[in-house]
């Protein structure tokens, strides 16, 4: 992994208790030195000295004064949105989407192009060109880059290659040490499967800072989910965790994006983008109706699992599909029942929409410098098996 520059370096050196502290700012925001304190376990004193350095870094800033309470007003603390952005990669059907993020993870800046190659050469040179284009362009031009995290849609494995069916572009990356990317790109980069970095990106976007446990469940390409439990990103045996497509094998009727373009193309109704796909989910494709009704009856039956073995604070819906699909998948999962089974768990739709793993991508290189948990995303040094698993 290429060394970071001087001016990200300090993110790699951080003290556990200071990314205890960023990530308590991150989560609260706009919050006082004596709620930290209490928040952290740290003493006032030890707290002030910790921040000071933040603030002399430049990685948090202070707000002005907050009265109404006795003795001096508090200064509230925020993270800094320029003191570094990343950049995150992802794939859909038919294209390639990357986003750079502030330190807080807003999105600044996008692009989406659709595939030029079928080489793994020539896909890594596409990103690399992607991610060039981002950075020349005026909200990175010049600032601290933390690195690029890449969500990949597959199965990492360390033995002998095996055949995996998926959409033709990636199949090149079949038992393809992953570490090309790192090659292609003059930065710290990090891979990650595309669930687990959805997960991440909608954790780190959970308007309730004390959801500590949550499952993100991915309808995409293929069918999957991601965990964030105690506020740790959780991979399980060398990264895959979350497959539950498993519970519905491929070939079967299944609750994924290739499955629906799969029946509609069966249908005579082929559809050729994400774009196209929306608009027939708007117009009221009774093929699609039938199959949000099917899929919505699989999606809860695989939460109620979800919910009986984890119990997490809340689990998401989303996925690299269009915002409204997810809208009529929910609606379903919401009247469908399987007595003795279904229980009220704490469900909600993705805010992030179809970009949330390209968002969650971008968030990989925080989440391993400034959190934590640092150190635990995945090493690029894998290879993919099974796509749609």
């Amino acid at each position: 992994m290429p060394k970071p520059d001087d001016g990200v370096d300090i993110l790699y050196r951080l003290s556990p208790n200071q990314r205890t502290i960023l990530d308590l700012i991150r989560s609260q925001d706009n919050v006082s030195r004596t709620e930290l304190s209490r928040l952290s376990g740290l003493t006032p004193g030890a707290l002030s000295r910790h921040v000071k350095e933040l603030l002399a870094h430049s990685l948090v800033e202070e707000g002005e004064r907050r009265s109404g309470h006795r003795g001096q007003p508090a200064l509230p603390i925020s993270i800094r949105a320029n003191a570094a952005y990343s950049i995150g990669i992802s794939f859909s059907l038919h294209e390639i989407e990357v986003v750079a993020i502030d330190f807080r993870g807003h999105v600044v800046a996008e692009l989406t192009e659709p595939f030029a190659f079928a080489d793994v050469g020539g896909l890594t040179a596409q990103c690399a060109g992607l991610v060039a284009r981002i950075e020349a362009g005026p909200e990175l031009r010049g600032a601290r880059i933390l690195g690029v995290g890449i969500a990949v849609p597959g199965y990492f494995q360390s033995d002998a290659p095996v055949r995996m069916e998926t959409f033709d572009v990636l199949t090149a990356l079949a038992g393809v040490d992953l570490e090309v990317f790192r090659a292609a790109f003059d930065r710290p980069t990090w891979v990650e499967n595309n669930s687990s970095a959805a997960a991440l990106a909608e954790f780190y976007n959970r308007s309730d800072p004390g959801v500590r446990n949550l499952v993100l469940v991915n309808v995409g390409y293929g069918f999957s989910a991601g965990f964030m439990i105690d506020g740790r990103l959780y991979r399980g045996r060398g990264g895959n965790a979350g497959e539950v497509g498993l519970l519905y094998p491929r070939g079967a009727a299944r609750p994924s994006a290739l499955d629906l373009v799969r029946t509609l193309a069966q249908a005579g109704r082929p559809v050729g983008s994400m774009s196209e796909l929306s608009g027939r989910v708007l117009s009221g494709d009774p093929v699609i109706g039938d199959w949000v009704t099917r899929a919505g009856d699989q999606l809860r039956r695989v939460m109620n699992v979800i919910d009986f073995t984890i119990a997490p604070d809340e689990i998401v819906l989303g996925g690299q599909i269009p915002t409204e699909l997810v809208r009529q998948l929910d609606d379903a999962i919401a009247g469908r029942s399987e007595p003795g089974m279904d229980r009220r768990f704490r469900r909600r739709i993705s805010g992030l929409g179809p970009m949330a793993s390209a968002i969650g991508a971008a968030f990989l290189p925080v989440y391993s410098t400034s959190s934590p948990m640092l150190g635990t995303a995945a090493p690029a040094a894998q290879s993919l098996n099974h796509a749609l698993l």
